[in-house]
């Protein structure tokens, strides 16, 4: 006979796995969000690439900073607290995963928007137009625009 209480055992281990990684996610963000929203620009004027390759952007904190800039942020409440909290006048919108997150900000939805550094290749392949606003930290600004 198969036993019910099992299954259920294991996915509940699976989980609690999952939402301690998530949990963990959140706190790095924060640790992190002050010093990457203090980051600059990083350019290149003569390609509009960094050194590895990527797009940069000219787009400085004080055009972040105006009214009306409209943020994008995956739906961690944490972040998009922070987001407005050092935005004020910024609106901040919340996407259900990084690629409505990132298809908005290509569309020009969206003027920036929260995304990892570990996705910064896949960026440059999957949307070539972004601009990466620069920090050395694993949560950064993606800006659509001209690069």
């Amino acid at each position: 006979m198969y036993d019910m209480g099992e299954e259920d055992e294991e996915v509940k281990k699976r989980s609690r796995g999952v939402y301690e990684f998530l949990l963990a996610v959140i706190i790095v963000a924060l640790i992190l969000l002050p010093q990457l929203i203090g980051t600059k620009a990083v350019t290149d004027e003569s390609a509009g690439l960094d050194e590895n390759g990527y797009p940069t952007t000219e787009k400085t904190l004080a055009e972040l900073e105006a009214p009306g800039t409209r943020f994008g942020s995956p739906t961690i409440h944490e972040w998009m607290d922070a987001l407005q909290s050092r935005f004020p006048e910024g609106k901040v919108l919340n996407y259900p995963n990084m690629a409505n997150l990132y298809a908005a900000l290509d569309s020009g939805e969206i003027d920036a928007a929260m995304g990892f550094l570990d996705e910064r290749k896949t960026i440059a392949e999957t949307h070539p137009n972004l601009a990466l606003i620069e920090g050395q930290h694993p949560a950064h600004l993606y800006h659509g625009g001209s690069v």
